[in-house]
């Protein structure tokens, strides 16, 4: 926020570490994330909670074979937009 214009756009993308598939491995004792370059794991809400500050934030839910589903349990990335006021 601190380095984006006012107007500017802020676009980008994090693992949906709350899917099924994720939920599945937990409950069978692994770690619920295989990458471990992931530092943080995100819900929708806190998504949306770190980017309250902006305007017209939009989620999108993409990647996996079930996403048409239920996009919020099979997908296994958001991808995130936000304006700067």
């Amino acid at each position: 926020r601190r380095v984006l214009r006012p107007g500017g756009v802020l676009v980008g993308s994090v693992p949906n570490a709350f899917n099924v598939q994720n939920r599945l491995r937990f409950l069978r004792g692994l770690p619920p994330e295989r990458d471990r370059t992931h530092l943080h794991m995100f819900r929708p809400q806190d998504l949306e909670e770190l980017l309250r500050t902006f305007e017209r934030v939009r989620l999108t839910f993409v990647g996996g074979r079930y996403v048409r589903l239920s996009a919020r349990l099979f997908a296994q990335d958001i991808v995130f937009s936000a304006l700067r006021p």
